[in-house]
């Protein structure tokens, strides 16, 4: 049964205030052709993605791939070049960027359309590995996800992969009827999805989930390159709790050392990502071969990236910085024309946007646009949250090429992203007028999630 989506009104002026897409907007009427594969990759530069409309019809199935903790800088040939294959016949949202820095709020904008302070809902507990603590608090049952909508319109929805928040009890993946979890690396999960590919049912809805990239480091040797010449440090780079262990280490250690440990993390890291990759590319090979690809829309997506300590920090849940923030969003059909867009894409897009393409109703307060609109504007502010109980609450706001990152213990930093993509230097105070807008963007989404903490305030940054 689908359920209907909470919603305060108190948000709603959040959501459009925000540059939300309003829900009396309508995609444009589709009325052209299908295009075939192959064709030369289209460069879109600042234009929409969507000059045309993307498909015909509606596509018979859906399969979302999802690479956990992926850093958009390793999706390039070199690091990843069955991935990138794929993506340049894709339509590649190539300036992607994430709600948030943790699976938990990232997945929930995918799969609802909004983020989880217009849900009017925050996590109030620390998701450990395998279970929820007595402290946390899962989704709401009644917030209408994906995997819901999707079943109730007559789809076999089914949900395999490897992740501790894929079950029941997070709530997060709310409406796959069908579940094959390995809980294990890019080769099992490749082994249970090609498996489970040999008995679906059209129309049908997967979600595939690797997370071979995140914690623990358990690619075998033969992946991480240079392995021999690598520098030596005491240190077990395949401990699970390596985060534990690494933190309170790193500011003790000297230059020298510092250096060689972010060689060390950045190489078991690459590890991971090339033996994920390699079994994508199993996997793809066995679903181009089956033909269970011949009418299925494919979604690449990822939830987050990882620091390895641009700022100070390490792995990910830390910071909105671009290594932890950027993301992936790519989608791929026969019939839909390999296109790269720099458009400012973001993780609320997917349902409006999968649910435009299906031609299937849907709630009609998604805060997300519909990608394949005709009419989408030149720009539009991205707003990320990391909230983590006993880590602090950050909020940021990305407009055109600025980015603002307020932190609620008081302080704020801006950068030009134009001049300064690594954020390397905080520009806040050096135009008041920037700081002042993008400030007043972020300001409502401020207030709106300090009224879902009420034991957490913020503290002014100026």
């Amino acid at each position: 049964m689908i359920r209907s989506v909470l919603w305060a009104s108190a948000y709603i002026s959040v959501g459009v205030a925000c540059g939300g897409a309003s829900s009396d907007e309508s995609p444009a009427e589709d009325s052209s052709n299908g295009k075939e594969t192959g064709k030369e990759t289209q460069e879109t530069g600042d234009s929409t993605p969507n000059g045309t409309p993307w498909l015909s019809d509606p596509p018979e199935n859906l399969l979302v791939i999802a690479f956990d903790t992926l850093r958009h800088d390793r999706v390039i040939s070199d690091k990843m070049p069955r991935l990138v294959s794929v993506l340049e016949e894709s339509m590649w949202f190539t300036d992607h960027r994430s709600c948030s820095n943790w699976t938990y709020l990232s997945f929930g904008c995918f799969l609802v359309g909004q983020s989880n302070i217009e849900q009017g809902w925050a996590p109030r507990g620390i998701l450990d590995l395998g279970h929820i603590d007595d402290g946390m608090n899962p989704y709401p049952s009644e917030v209408l996800m994906l995997g819901e909508i999707f079943e109730a319109s007559g789809f076999q929805t089914i949900l395999t992969g490897s992740h501790p928040f894929l079950q029941e009890s997070t709530g997060l993946f709310q409406g796959y009827s069908q579940q094959a979890l390995s809980h294990q690396n890019a080769d099992k999960v490749t082994q249970v999805a090609r498996q489970v590919s040999g008995s679906l049912d059209s129309p049908w809805a997967m979600h595939v989930h690797f997370s071979d990239p995140h914690l623990p480091n358990e690619a075998p040797n033969s992946y991480i390159a240079n392995f021999e010449s690598l520098p030596f440090l005491e240190l077990d780079l395949r401990e699970k709790d390596l985060a534990g262990m690494v933190e309170p280490l790193y500011p003790v250690l000297s230059s020298r050392q510092k250096e060689d440990l972010k060689t060390l993390l950045n190489a078991y890291y690459d590890g991971e990502v090339a033996f994920m990759d390699e079994h994508f590319g199993v996997l793809w090979d066995s679903l181009t071969s089956k033909g269970v690809l011949e009418d299925t829309l494919v979604v690449f997506v990822s939830d987050h990236g990882e620091q390895f300590f641009e700022h100070e920090g390490f792995e990910h849940g830390v910071s909105l910085y671009g290594e932890e923030n950027k993301a992936l969003m790519a989608f791929w059909h026969p019939n839909l024309a390999a296109s790269k867009s720099d458009w400012p894409s973001t993780n609320v897009d997917l349902l409006p946007t999968l649910l435009s393409l299906f031609n299937i109703d849907g709630p009609g307060d998604l805060s997300g646009y519909d990608l394949s609109r005709a009419d989408l504007p030149e720009t539009r502010p991205r707003f990320a949250l990391h909230a983590e109980a006993g880590q602090g609450i950050q909020q940021s706001v990305i407009l055109e090429d600025q980015l603002m990152i307020y932190d609620w213990k008081g302080s704020a930093e801006r950068y030009s992203l134009d001049v300064d993509p690594n954020e390397s230097t905080n520009v806040l105070g050096q135009d008041s007028e920037s700081d002042t807008q993008l400030y007043g963007l972020l300001e409502p989404w401020v207030e709106a999630l300090d009224a879902l903490y009420p034991t957490e305030t913020p503290k002014p940054w100026n």
